[in-house]
């Protein structure tokens, strides 16, 4: 049997519906909305509509290689029987319009290990239009026999995949029972842009329950785009690692995820985290499936996270480090922002590091934290050399039983030596004499 080819929505529609759609063009034409009808009737035609997976699969291997574009709309929802693939120089749009589509897959075991889409080398996908008016929703259905992400972004051939997604569309309810990115998996510089949308309800037996990324895979999230209730051993939202890249801005905000460690983001390897622009990292929660470090952000191993100005990483409980933990070789830049509002049951409300992790602070603050014991602002254990460098910014009004804005642990032996500068002013703490800090720091200005 011979499968008919797709062909542009305008081809199937009516000389009725035709008719009516001048009219309608004709009726507005005096009116400021007349552009807007314009642009959706456009797409309307432009689209090429599918309702079921054949369809789907059709339409996205008959497009052109060339990166010519094609946008693809879905007029039911949808359930995949075999994973869609974007490679080949394809530049594919995929999109709800005029009504909600969900995309679901079937319970078989090809499946359950596959990723619902797949981009690879040279492909380039956009999930959502900027013109749509429903949802395009991909729904795992809390399927416990998955072990894939909804989505895969990896740059294999060695061309660049890219996946775009867009407001108006939702990753959610898949589980990995047996792996890591619940909702979506970036590697080797694959490149996904999340310019608005929701990543939700996701579940990673190991790390990344919404986005996972290695090797040199990078996310940017924007667009008032969110990330909220999802799961895993580390990194409830975000799992960053072999030199991946996560940019936070626009207004975009990552809470009530949950972990082991690392409740909002987790990062290693050399991975590394910007934040600006209004984001936020806020209300996670850790479980005590890991040792409960970090309820905002948990760093190791030669990670960095940046903090700009009007970013805010606030309302995290953790054992050690509410708004963030550090270990091993990693550095925090706070250039401005606030990490407030966190709590922990030992040290560290704001910050707790370690092993030579280093806090640089340039702007921002650091207040309103509490600690049950030591450091409610910042606390550092067992660092050698340098660990905490103030260069401007505040700290003030932290709880704690001890270095109510700043504790630094002594050094556990004679010939180590740890030192401290706060704006431009040495401090070094020898073996036995932990440095407590409880007034503002930097003082006020006396009263004139």
């Amino acid at each position: 049997m011979i499968k008919q080819k797709q062909t542009p929505y305008r081809s199937k529609l009516c000389c009725a519906a035709v008719t009516n759609a001048l009219l309608l063009i004709a009726l507005l034409s005096l009116s400021t909305c007349n552009t807007g009808l314009n642009s959706l009737l456009e797409l309307q035609r432009e689209m090429y509509p599918v309702q079921n997976y054949d369809e789907l699969a059709d339409a996205i291997d008959e497009a052109p290689e060339n990166g010519q574009p094609r946008v693809i709309g879905l007029v039911k929802n949808i359930r995949l029987s075999g994973t869609i693939t974007i490679g080949n120089n394809k530049n594919i749009t995929l999109t709800a319009f005029d009504r909600a589509a969900v995309i679901t897959a079937e319970d078989t075991p090809a499946m359950n290990i596959a990723p619902f889409i797949a981009v690879e080398g040279g492909g380039s996908l956009t999930l959502g239009h900027k013109l749509a008016i429903a949802d395009l929703v991909l729904d795992g259905e809390n399927n416990a026999s998955r072990s894939n992400s909804l989505v895969s972004v990896a740059s294999i051939t060695g061309a660049t995949a890219s996946l775009t997604m867009n407001d108006r569309v939702i990753l959610q309810n898949n589980k990995t029972s047996s792996g890591s990115g619940g909702g979506v998996i970036i590697q080797q510089n694959g490149v996904f842009i999340m310019h608005g949308g929701i990543i939700r309800y996701n579940t990673a037996s190991n790390d990344g329950g919404g986005v996972y990324i290695s090797k040199n895979g990078n996310f940017t999230m924007a667009g008032k785009a969110s990330m909220y209730g999802n799961d895993a051993y580390v990194g409830g939202g975000v799992c960053i690692v072999d030199d991946g890249t996560f940019t936070m801005a626009d207004n975009t905000a990552l809470y009530g995820n949950y972990a082991g460690n690392g409740g909002g983001v987790d990062i290693s390897g050399a991975g590394s985290f910007t934040m600006k622009d209004n984001a936020s990292i806020h209300n996670n929660i850790l479980n005590t499936l890991g040792a409960m470090h970090g309820g905002g952000i948990h760093m190791e191993v030669n990670a960095t996270f940046t903090m700009n100005g009007n970013t805010s990483v606030y309302g995290n409980p953790a054992k050690d480090g509410g708004g963030v933990y550090m270990e091993d070789d990693s550095t925090f830049h706070m250039n401005g922002g606030s990490i407030n509002g966190n709590t922990v049951s030992n040290d560290g409300g704001g910050v707790y590091m370690k092993v030579r992790a280093k806090l640089i602070m340039h702007g921002g603050s650091i207040n309103g934290n509490t600690a049950s014991n030591d450091g409610g602002g910042v606390y550092s254990s067992n660092n050698e050399d340098y660990c905490f460098q103030m260069n401007g910014g505040t700290i003030y009004d932290n709880i704690a039983l001890a270095g109510e804005n700043l504790y630094v642990e002594a050094p556990s032996a004679f010939y180590n030596l740890v030192k401290i500068i706060i704006l431009n002013e040495n401090y070094i703490i020898e073996y036995g004499d932990p440095f407590k800090y409880d007034l503002t720091i930097p003082p006020a200005p006396p009263n004139p």
